[in-house]
């Protein structure tokens, strides 16, 4: 019989697969998948990613070349909403912090990427 610990841990590790498999993300890729064929040319740059406090400390995470008007949603890995980010253009800065304006912790964070010619998947890395 496991310990009320061990079960929890083993149903997190479960949770977690799922929702990066509902991303459809490879663990070896930190590239963007997309659902969208019209989305395909847009090839969506997150960059720096991994971002790195001892090399990327004065800015954030950079989102571009997706279609002017998109969204931006970013997660944590247990599904749970971190920010939104809106743009009328094509480029926007994430300041690496949530909706309640406290700076993120260390982790993978998924986004989604919302158009009218569809949606990009993907994950990028916080390295505190």
């Amino acid at each position: 019989m496991r310990s009320p610990r061990a079960r929890l841990f083993l149903l997190a590790a479960l949770s977690a697969t799922a929702i990066a498999g509902a991303f459809l993300l490879s663990p070896r890729s930190l590239s963007a998948s997309t659902s969208s064929t019209e989305m395909d040319s847009a090839k969506v740059r997150v960059f720096p990613n991994p971002w790195r406090v001892d090399k990327d400390n004065a800015q954030g995470v950079m989102f571009d070349q997706f279609p002017a008007g998109a969204t931006i949603k970013i997660f944590t890995i247990a599904a749970e909403k971190v920010r939104v980010l809106r743009t009328d253009g094509t480029e926007v800065l994430w300041d690496l912090r949530n909706d309640g304006g406290d700076n993120v912790a260390s982790g993978v964070y998924l986004y989604i990427v919302d158009s009218s010619l569809g949606q990009v998947k993907g994950k990028v890395v916080i390295i505190r």
